[in-house]
């Protein structure tokens, strides 16, 4: 008995089917310096891959809120 472990959005027992929900990166929502990772179907968060973006230390939210990822912050 062999058991399929399908790719995104793909689904049943030979992933022959895909959902038809588009994901909340299909519209490019990151700046160029950045890389959208889908956080759920409906949430995402863009994650700098350049230097300069890097410099900083920031990671942007879909809320568009910057958070310092180098400072504790409680909330």
């Amino acid at each position: 008995n062999i058991k399929c472990s399908c790719r995104n959005y793909y689904y049943g027992e030979r992933c022959q089917f895909k959902y038809s929900k588009q994901s909340p990166c299909s519209s490019n929502p990151c700046l160029p310096m950045e890389k959208c990772i889908e956080e759920s179907s409906t949430l995402y968060s863009c994650q700098c891959i350049d230097e300069l973006c890097n410099y900083n230390n920031i990671l942007r939210k879909n809320s568009f809120e910057c958070i310092n990822i180098n400072s504790p912050t409680c909330r």
